[in-house]
């Protein structure tokens, strides 16, 4: 049966939950004027919300403040003391022996303690390439982007004009030997990628390599896949509900190895202590706990290959089938602009993870003055809400869980 608008009688498109009334695309525009979401916060009566969030921000800043001025002093040191040059000799020369010895424990050398700095410098530049073509073998197709992109300038790469979005690459790449930061004749920061590493360049140009590449970059936006619809795994399940996707062929180390370096730059999971979480997860262990003991009866929601690698890309909220459907019905109530949206689809995210359903819809509802908004508002977010993968529910949406078809 097709609806008509209760106003004009025209073929409907919307109802309206709280008045019970079907509304034609003109009516239900007209009715539903645009609302500025900042402005219903600005007219709460309790700013509780606001207070709490606000706070909540504040106390994140100031960890953020404090652990970036630790790490800009630390580098800063680093800055300092190594030489302006392309050669890794002279390079590590320069350097304290425990930041020597550090990276050559990145690069897998064994008993490095036991050694001088001289000869830990010989051992580390006897097998220098081998060791760094070692761990660019483990890259995905952005981290080799990134390599290409500091190998520029001869190397050289001031740290003021660096491209931000490989900024998460550096420290990686200092950790092992990749780049070494020093200051020029300018006494301007920047980056040294020491001559016989841009070397490798070279060996990077055949097939076999670019395969690898290939499915490293696979691999790796699986995981991150797995990360934002599970939360928390062990690394043996992430590494085994691989064999599924065409990678049984590989041994458990490889696999492992790849997942292991992508974690130093990813901005999606995190391992540690034998898991894999999602990078906004801090008790990942009660996490898992809570999952293992709560849903023990619930199986594992299991996902396509091409859904995990859809869920493991950048906004991969804003591009699921729902979250491209909370936007356009949204933003025909609310003013928000594209930065928002991302920020108000990853805060909903994340909320549902730890609250419940109807907690979380009356904090929006109390949200939400103009009465005209409130529940169109609230039914909008609601439908997002219960598409959305549960950590704790193993992967399951809510709607999933309840038996609705989706």
């Amino acid at each position: 049966m097709v609806q008509k608008c209760n106003i004009c009688g025209k073929i409907a498109s919307y109802f309206d939950a709280n008045l019970g009334e079907w509304l034609c695309e003109e009516c239900y525009k007209k009715n539903y004027n645009k609302v500025n979401l900042n402005d219903y916060r600005n007219k709460v009566n309790s700013e509780k919300y606001d207070e709490e969030i606000q706070n909540m921000l504040n106390a994140m800043e100031n960890i953020i403040d404090d652990m970036m001025k630790n790490k800009m002093a630390k580098l800063d040191k680093r800055f300092n003391s190594t030489k302006f040059t392309n050669d890794i000799e002279e390079i590590l020369k320069s350097m304290p022996r425990s930041d020597i010895e550090s990276i050559a424990e990145r690069l897998n050398f064994a008993k490095t303690y036991k050694y001088n700095k001289d000869k830990l410098i010989h051992n580390v530049i006897s097998s220098y390439k081998e060791r760094v073509l070692e761990k660019i073998y483990l890259f995905n197709d952005n981290a080799l982007k990134a390599f290409k992109y500091f190998s520029k300038n001869d190397g050289i790469t001031i740290l003021n004009n660096s491209d931000h979005k490989y900024i998460r690459f550096m420290e990686y790449f200092m950790s092992i030997g990749i780049l070494y930061p020093a200051k020029n004749e300018e006494k301007k920061g920047v980056l040294i990628m020491p001559s016989n590493v841009r070397d490798l360049l070279s060996d990077l140009n055949d097939f076999n390599f670019r395969l690898k590449v290939k499915n490293n970059s696979k691999i790796i936006t699986l995981v991150s896949g797995m990360a934002n619809v599970y939360g928390v795994l062990t690394i043996n399940n992430v590494v085994n509900k691989l064999n599924k996707f065409g990678f049984d062929n590989m041994e458990f180390k490889e696999r492992y190895d790849v997942i292991n370096s992508a974690s130093n730059y990813s901005v999606s999971y995190v391992i540690k202590d034998g898991y894999v979480f999602n990078c906004n997860i801090k008790h990942y262990k009660k996490l898992y706990e809570k999952i293992e003991s709560e849903s023990k009866s619930i199986e594992y929601r299991e996902y396509s290959e091409k859904e995990l690698l859809t869920f493991g890309k950048d906004n991969w909220l804003r591009n699921s089938k729902y979250g491209k459907e909370f936007i356009i019905n949204f933003t025909n109530c609310f003013e928000l602009d594209n930065e928002e949206i991302d920020e108000f689809l990853n805060q909903l995210y994340y909320i549902i993870q730890e609250d419940s359903l109807d907690n979380l819809l009356d904090e929006v509802r109390d949200m939400i003055v103009e009465e005209d908004g409130k529940e169109v508002g609230v039914n909008i977010i609601k439908e997002y809400l219960c598409n959305l993968p549960i950590w704790y529910k193993k992967g399951k949406s809510i709607n999933e869980i309840k038996g609705k078809s989706i």
